[in-house]
């Protein structure tokens, strides 16, 4: 049995997940898993006056800026379906999936830290598949 990370919302204790079929669902809306994920962590190319990518050996720089509320309320509702979906077949229920509304409303976890546990997740995401 899959041991599932779970967040407490409204007292209750819900699962997650993010997992190859999150990030098809994610490449639906972003096209781009990269563009998704500097949104998430807060991420831009570094650019010139002249609006061109600034290099450094080779690769993009980074710099940093606020993570986009769009994209965490985007995953929200993808790793929560995931986790109970995952949840529901493992005690043999009905997967009953959230409204992304109704679940995006009910959060009562600060942005900040709902960002870093995304992140954590979705990081784990990709370690796992190196």
């Amino acid at each position: 049995m899959e041991k599932l990370k779970t967040f407490t919302i409204q007292k209750n204790k819900i699962p997650y997940k993010i997992d190859l079929f999150v990030l098809e669902q994610l490449q639906e809306s972003y096209w781009n898993i990269w563009d998704f994920e500097r949104e998430l962590k807060g991420l831009k190319i570094k650019t010139d006056k002249n609006g061109d990518p600034v290099y450094k050996d080779g690769t993009f720089m980074l710099e940093r800026m606020h993570f986009s509320i769009k994209a965490l309320n985007t995953i929200l509702p993808l790793m929560v379906n995931e986790g109970l979906e995952i949840d529901a077949d493992q005690r043999k229920k009905e997967f009953i999936p959230v409204d992304d509304k109704e679940f995006i409303r009910s959060i009562d976890i600060n942005p900040y830290e709902l960002q870093r546990l995304v992140v954590e997740e979705f990081d784990r995401c990709f370690d796992i598949k190196k």
